[in-house]
């Protein structure tokens, strides 16, 4: 170009070169400007909006705008805020709903940390209701120079993240302690149907178990109670969780191995996803379906494992599934009370009731009964599987779900059945074979894609 044309030619061709560019820059700019417009970005950050006949008002002066930035409010004023402004104007919102024929509800509690929340529930036909809740949350407060941040600004913020980390901790181990316990009890409950009918333990464990948790959320959650639009399906949880799942368990364990009970019962969310998947809650997707497939699989390889082998039955391992099945089931069914209450509150609620109502049910062998028969071993298991396998477990579990959520807490069921198959291998003696083991590591995994899906 230099040698044909010279500087000149060189010149032209550049500019003719970065024209087409200059009308791609054009072309950004306009898009910037209409973008801007659309999302009244600039009105935004200046305080400014438009009113609905298009002019232009000043919203917050420059004042108020810098007030509302150097403003930090404390905990208390945040508390204020719930009742005071949040609560109101939610109520307004789901007035204005019911006009529209949507029901809602409006609400206040505490959540699972013990903080104020203001909630709106909405039924919009849809798969889940539609929940909007408010709750205070603390931040560090923003520094602006090295003399704004106080020493008691330090101190809170330090002592706060202390007693979040305190909390922690103390969650996760709450939650191993609720798995090993969990597990233990699988041994345990099989000794004690050794001396007493199942049924009857089932009705001591869970009514004991219900009380000592109705005591502790009275406590800790004074203000959630069971409205009585709730009571029926709460009755209808307790049947199901408790009446049928929580008797099978047990007659099952007490007819088949403490390790076919860890391996066949941790399949308890692989019916939940069958439940959810033809109620049109879960949707279908390849490690769901995989997951599910090599669960039942697994099952299957557990109870030809179990055929004629000593310590096992066809039909505990058949009751024990039929077990897992009620509590998947359960734990899918629950859902819509759980979107009105906290975790704690449906547990304890189902499980007190589904004890009673097998109390009743069990009474005959109360009569029956050859009590000097019954050692003092059985009524320590019977103790142990109420207090610390039911009131303690079931309340950390779901303190654990409302503060760590869902699916890091289901990563702790793994310790269930790993010490669940150990239980019966120290107490009772019980051998793991090789299916025994294939099946049990096809179940796992199956359980693991499934929850993947999710």
């Amino acid at each position: 170009m230099l040698i044909v044309g010279g500087i000149t030619a060189l010149q032209n061709s550049t500019i003719v070169t970065g024209l087409p560019f200059a009308f791609v820059m054009v072309l950004l700019m306009f898009g910037l400007y209409k973008d801007s417009q659309r999302h009244s970005l600039p009105a935004q950050l200046s305080g400014r909006h438009n009113d609905p006949d298009g002019a232009r008002t000043i919203a917050l002066t420059w004042r108020q705008r810098l007030r509302r930035g150097m403003s930090f409010p404390d905990q208390e004023m945040a508390s204020a805020f719930l009742p005071e402004v949040a609560l109101p104007a939610l109520t307004e919102v789901g007035e204005e709903l019911r006009k529209h024929g949507i029901e809602d509800e409006v609400h206040d509690g505490e959540d699972g940390s013990g903080l104020p929340y203001v909630e709106l529930v909405a039924d919009l036909s849809e798969e889940a209701p539609f929940q909007y809740r408010i709750v205070p949350r603390e931040t560090p407060l923003p520094v602006f120079g090295d003399l704004s941040l106080r020493k008691s600004d330090v101190c809170v913020q330090s002592c706060s993240m202390m007693e979040q980390q305190k909390m922690a901790i103390f969650t996760e181990v709450s939650l191993i302690l609720a798995a090993v316990f969990w597990g233990l009890n699988y041994a345990t409950t099989k000794y004690a149907a050794e001396f007493l009918p199942p049924l009857l333990i089932v009705a001591l464990r869970f009514t004991t178990g219900g009380i000592l948790m109705y005591c502790l959320l009275r406590i800790v959650k004074p203000d959630d109670r069971l409205k009585l639009g709730d009571l029926l399906p709460v009755v209808g949880l307790g049947c199901l969780g408790v009446a049928i799942g929580q008797t099978a368990f047990t007659f099952g364990v007490s007819m088949t191995s403490a390790a076919n009970t860890g391996l066949i019962f941790a399949t308890a969310p692989i019916w939940g996803l069958l439940l959810g998947l033809m109620l049109g809650l879960e949707r279908p997707a390849w490690r769901g379906v995989a997951g599910v497939g090599l669960s039942i699989f697994g099952v299957f390889v557990v109870f030809f494992e179990g055929l004629g082998t000593k310590g096992t039955s066809l039909a505990g391992d058949l009751f024990v599934l039929l077990a897992a099945m009620a509590f998947g089931s359960y734990t899918v069914l629950s859902m819509p009370v759980l979107a009105r209450h906290s975790p704690l509150t449906v547990a304890t609620y189902s499980l007190l009731f589904g004890g009673l109502i097998l109390l009743l049910l069990s009474s005959h062998y109360l009569t029956g009964l050859e009590w000097e028969s019954v050692g003092a071993g059985a009524w320590a298991a019977v103790a142990f599987s109420a207090i610390f396998a039911t009131a303690f477990s079931f309340s950390a579990w779901q303190t654990g779900v409302s503060r760590i959520g869902a699916n890091r807490v289901l990563v702790y069921q793994y310790l269930i059945t790993a010490t669940g198959v150990a239980s019966g291998i120290v107490f009772f003696g019980e051998s793991l074979g090789v299916e025994k083991i294939v099946g049990g590591v096809i179940i796992l995994l199956g359980v693991y894609l499934a929850r993947r899906s999710g």
